[in-house]
């Protein structure tokens, strides 16, 4: 067996030069965001979102009322109180929540467009990009 720590478990490198040469990552922009914004992956990122927001809101609503000895109070009911509130949060926001899923998803969608409006006509100024129909103004 092979320690991992031994020159013989690395794999066989080019070099430090050749790890530098690599293209710099780019930032995000429009072009990732293409394929997924229509999933379910990306619905499910606002609505983990909005379920910590409200599992916060919950948690500060419980921060002032006592565990209550008549069912064994002590340090494992307040651990498992906050393992109640992440689960009361999450079933909020999968039923809805207070629509800032919604919300969110709806302001980083214009962003996007808007975003991706700007880069056409960057790319092609002669493009009448005024011309593109608006989706939230259709009725």
């Amino acid at each position: 067996m092979t320690d991992i720590n031994s020159s013989a478990a690395l794999p066989p490198a080019a070099g430090a030069d050749a790890f530098l040469a690599k293209p710099p990552l780019r930032p995000l922009d429009a072009r990732d965001w293409q394929g997924a914004k229509d999933s379910k992956e990306f619905d499910k990122v606002f609505e983990d979102y909005e379920a910590v927001y409200m599992s916060q809101m919950l948690s500060h609503m419980y921060a002032g009322v006592e565990v209550d000895p008549m069912f064994g109070g002590g340090p494992a009911e307040e651990t498992m109180r906050s393992l109640l509130i992440n689960e009361y949060g999450k079933m909020m926001a999968q039923r809805g929540g207070i629509g800032l899923a919604d919300a969110m998803k709806k302001q980083m969608l214009e962003m996007q467009e808007q975003e991706a409006l700007q880069q056409i006509s960057e790319q092609n100024p002669a493009a009448d990009v005024a011309a593109i129909p608006d989706e939230s103004e259709t009725p």
